[in-house]
């Protein structure tokens, strides 16, 4: 506010009476020199008698002794109106403001203060009351408002940031702090416990991201970087945003977003690497779209999702094929981004909406990585392709809070629901009736039927959990199983905040419930895959090693005997150069299956690589071994490989070394190498026998 300095009274008395807020000036001494009319009008709604100013508030009275305590200020802001007025009265503050409420039983309102000095001529000063009531509430419902979508995206396992750019504040949600590692208290209000806790190497992408939304190249923010956690390991993170409010300038005052724990996904993509084969056969029961490309940038390999998704055979995808399913709106930006990144050698993520089988286009995020053999040579790129139609919805909905929790809630399969145990009385969402109620989903929500559908081996943990959150106010928090007779057996994360009167007792339970039994598919598919060697159904080197590890403490603690094999393939190289690899894959299955034949079903076989394979003999001391291994050897020499051309058929040998546990000192290693030099022995003394270590 500007006041003219050097303007006669009744100019001065004229311009203060035009304004909307409540004006008084006073002199250095407290004095109420000039009111205006609605500083008037404010004064007898305050008054201790409707229509009636309170004592104090007009022209000669001391606006610091009577005024502030009868104008609605209270007691505890009192003090600080004093001191602020006083100390612009006396020149330590150029300017003062305070925001104070004035409230009556039938009314609530909030003031902002704002004192500004007269010409040093002049002295005293200007104060004005300013009414902010309409902004409070407004405020107050954004708030509430906030909370409830807040809620609902962590029930998806999201969790939530709200970072404000002005005074660099930034609140987490409870979840966010969950999911690395932190306690609610241990994380303060400011974007530093974010920015700090970036990895090195990402931080400078995650910013870019931001800068680039924020410029208004990207409609959204979204990028996976790591953060470290509280036990000082680094998590991947799937983290999206958006600038949800601008001042005049058009500079950003609010980003909001949520993370997404993508670490699973982050290994499950290392693991799908290892090695061709495996990773088709993964990749072809994973819930993604993949896709495999050469060095000449054309696709020559989609997985089976990818085909069922889209509806397209092999051929009509192959090399540049696939591009006839893009949106014509992305077509040009996804070939440039795939272009120049292929010729970078760069990973890249792009995103882009593809038609399915039933016409319709999905939005998906495509990761795409280049590969290299274990020379080095770079082979071609690989990506994989996550649908986010789910997350566009949600996005395209921010504005509207109402609309944006139920397109949540039915794009991410999430169901919401809620108990009222007063009354016994259950309301759930349609996706709430899928997971719990698939055979009968018009039928009235209930707690049995909840009770009904689930799986008999967690019924008593789930009712645990249920008495747990209203006896102890724990969080309900529990991954169970349901049954129903359309879907089998499926994997429910359910999730649940219990609400209570004002004298504690507990009156509704609410919460979310998501189906994650793809995900628990897909994790359990994959230690398979991690486990068993894919040529022969065999233990991996790893998985044998593990388990070896596991019997040779058993046989140490009860005293038992065990004894190992350590078998080779004989001159089974001469068998690739002579009737190609794939006689020889067929030699290793075939030496397999005489293997599972001959053992019982405690003995332990794995490949430890090419056509070596060793076996772990659970309580089998040194002769006996040495039996199994005779019977054994002559076994698998007596099996024939039919060969393709000529009706012939190919015979092999083996040679086996075998040693036993001979101290509790021994370990698996000592073992393996008294077994391996055996095996050196069978095969320096002409192969296809078994040699025993002494």
């Amino acid at each position: 506010m500007d006041i003219p300095l050097k303007i006669s009274e009744k100019t001065y008395q004229v311009t203060i009476e035009s304004m909307l807020d409540e004006i008084v000036v006073i002199d250095r001494d407290g004095k109420i020199l000039m009111v205006n009319e609605a500083w008037r009008q404010f004064s007898k709604e305050n008054g201790p008698e409707p229509g009636k100013p309170p004592l104090g508030t007009e022209v000669g009275d001391n606006y610091l002794e009577v005024c502030l305590p009868n104008t609605g200020i209270t007691a505890g802001n009192d003090s600080n109106a004093r001191d602020g007025i006083q100390a612009v009265l006396d020149g330590r503050l150029p300017v003062f403001s305070m925001e104070y409420p004035c409230h009556t039983p039938n009314r609530r309102r909030w003031f902002k203060m704002l004192v500004l000095p007269l010409s040093s001529d002049q002295q005293g000063v200007v104060i004005a009351h300013s009414n902010i009531t309409e902004f409070k509430l407004t405020e107050e419902a954004l708030r509430l408002s906030e909370e409830r979508w807040k809620f609902a995206l962590e029930g998806s396992g999201d969790g939530v940031w709200d970072w404000n750019f002005q005074t660099g504040e930034a609140l987490y949600s409870k979840r966010w702090k969950e999911m690395f590692g932190f306690a609610e208290s241990e994380i303060g209000n400011h974007s530093l416990e974010w920015s700090n806790r970036v990895h090195p190497d990402d931080i400078a992408g995650v910013m870019a991201a931001i800068q680039a939304h924020i410029d208004g190249k990207t409609p959204y923010v979204t990028h996976e970087f790591r953060m470290r956690c509280k036990d000082q390991n680094y998590q991947w993170t799937l983290g999206r945003g958006m600038v949800v409010s601008r001042d005049d300038n058009d500079q950003p005052l609010r980003l909001v977003g949520t993370n997404t724990d993508i670490t699973v996904q982050k290994r499950m993509t290392a693991a799908l690497q290892e090695s061709e084969d495996r990773f088709r056969g993964l990749a072809n029961a994973a819930p993604t779209l993949i896709w495999v490309a050469g060095t000449d940038k054309l696709c020559n390999w989609f997985n089976d999702t990818w085909h069922a998704y889209t509806g397209r055979s092999m051929e009509q995808e192959f090399g540049h094929g696939w591009t006839e399913g893009l949106h014509p709106d992305d077509l040009d930006r996804c070939i440039e981004i795939y272009v120049s990144h292929f010729d970078a050698r760069q990973s890249f993520q792009m995103e882009y909406r593809l038609r399915g089988h039933d016409g319709e286009y999905h939005w998906f995020i495509d990761v795409g990585r280049p590969r290299f053999d274990g020379q080095g040579e770079f082979v071609g790129y690989i990506g994989m392709l996550t649908d986010i139609s789910q997350r566009k919805a949600i996005e395209v909905e921010l504005i509207e809070n109402k609309q944006r929790l139920t397109q949540a809630q039915q794009i991410a399969h999430l169901g919401s629901w809620d108990w009222n145990v007063v009354d016994d009385h259950v309301t759930w969402s349609d996706e709430a009736a899928e997971i719990y109620v698939p055979d009968n989903k018009s039928v009235t929500p209930s707690f049995e039927g909840f009770k009904s559908s689930l799986h008999p081996d967690d019924f008593d943990r789930v009712m645990g959990a249920i008495k747990a959150t209203f006896d102890q106010d724990t969080a309900y928090d529990i991954q169970h199983r349901v049954v129903s007779k359309l879907k089998g057996v499926r994997y429910v994360h359910a999730q649940g905040k219990v609400f209570r009167n004002a004298d504690g007792k507990a009156i509704r339970l609410v919460g979310t419930a998501q189906d994650i039994t793809e995900r628990k598919l897909l994790e359990d598919e994959l230690k398979r895959q991690v486990s068993t060697d894919f040529l022969t159904g065999l233990s991996s080197r790893s998985h044998f090693m593990e388990q070896g590890e596991l019997e040779l403490s058993r046989a140490s603690r009860y005293d038992n005997s065990l004894s190992i094999f350590m078998m080779d393939v004989d001159f089974f190289k001469s068998v690739n150069d002579s009737y190609g690899h794939k006689v020889g894959d067929t030699v290793l299955k075939k030496l397999a299956e005489v293997c599972g034949s001959t053992l019982r079903d405690v003995d332990i076989v794995g490949r430890i690589g090419g056509e070596e394979f060793a076996i772990l003999l659970p309580e089998t001391d040194n002769n006996e071994a040495a039996e199994v291994a005779e019977r054994l050897r002559n076994a698998i020499a007596n099996v024939t490989v039919p060969l393709s051309t000529g009706g012939q058929s190919l015979h092999f040998t083996v040679s086996i070394g075998v040693a036993s546990l001979a101290s509790k000192g021994d370990n698996l290693e000592v073992l393996l190498n008294m077994a391996d030099k055996a095996l050196y022995e069978a095969k320096n003394s002409g192969r296809n026998r078994v040699c025993v270590s002494q």
